[in-house]
């Protein structure tokens, strides 16, 4: 069986790829955040106060939680694809 082997140089830019590619849905997430949050009141009231601090909670609570499901999604991700370029990695190079 003929051993698959890859480059120092192959196996950072992989690794530089894999994380990239991990962050990439993190992005999104904050975006939609800052989309949702972002809208404040023009006028300032009591009324509009609660619904805004109301809104808020809501959404950094959803954002947390997003976040940490994504976080126990990713990692055991990049690791495992880490695992597998270094593998292959020629430590002779």
């Amino acid at each position: 069986m003929i051993a698959k082997v890859i480059s120092s140089k192959l196996a950072i830019s992989l690794m530089f790829a894999v994380v990239i590619v991990a962050t990439m849905p993190a992005f999104a997430i904050f975006g939609f955040y800052k989309s949702v949050i972002v809208m404040t009141p023009v006028v300032w009231t009591l009324i509009t106060t609660l619904m805004y601090s109301l809104k808020f909670i809501v959404y950094t609570s959803i954002l947390l939680v997003a976040i940490l499901v994504y976080a126990d999604i990713a990692f055991p991700w990049v690791m495992r694809k880490f695992g597998e370029i270094f593998l292959w990695v020629d430590m002779e190079d």
